[in-house]
Formats: structure tokens, sequence, C-alpha cells
């Protein structure tokens, strides 16, 4: 873990490379994906909303199949930053296992 230190994130030093939510989890009830709202931080220089995913996700059924075309979505549709903490390619693979772990967990087991 990298120390902070005063003035860190003024002077332009590089930020964590991971990922957060920011948009609530999508609503599946039934295993059917009603309304989906993904989106990361930590990817780009600018929060993320990964509207293509979101539309390969809403009116499915969330088996494996339909989960790996949504991360594939998210993964297409950023435009990730390189830095100190990891290449775009790295960050743009970590996308793909971000949107399957985070939509497989909220799909529950029966996606799994």
């Amino acid at each position: 873990m990298r120390g902070h230190r005063e003035g860190d994130a003024d002077a332009g030093w590089p930020q964590a490379a991971s990922a957060s939510p920011i948009s609530p989890p999508p609503r599946c009830p039934g295993g059917r994906c009603r309304t989906a709202r993904l989106g990361l931080e930590g990817v780009a220089a600018l929060p993320v909303v990964l509207a293509a995913a979101e539309g390969a996700l809403e009116g499915q059924l969330l088996d494996e199949a339909v989960i790996r075309r949504a991360a594939e979505a998210a993964a297409e549709e950023v435009e990730p930053m390189e830095d100190l903490q990891g290449s775009a390619g790295y960050r743009r693979d970590m996308v793909r296992v971000w949107v399957c772990r985070v939509v497989a967990e909220l799909a529950g087991p029966e996606a799994r």
C-alpha cells in the first residue's frame, strides 16, 4: 500500500488501481434482471457508467453466459487509464472480472 502524504491528491499522485461500484444493485426478481445500473470508478479518469453492460443484462435471465456477455460489453466500452498502478490492459481485464463477480453475487447461486 502506498503511503499517503499531505497534498497527494492535489499533486497528481496516482490513485489506487481498484474499482468501486457507484450504483445500486440490479433488480432481478426470479433471476430475471428488470433494471441494471452499473458504474465503476478508479478505472478511467472519471467514473464510468457501463451502459452497454446494463443493456446486456436488462430483461435477461442472469445465467453465466449473460453475465459473461455483460462483462465483455463493459470491458469494450471503457477507456481505462494507464499509470504506475496498472496498465490500461490490466484495468480492462479487471473490469471483466469485477462485473462478473458483482453481477453473479447479486444474481444469487442459480447464476453461478
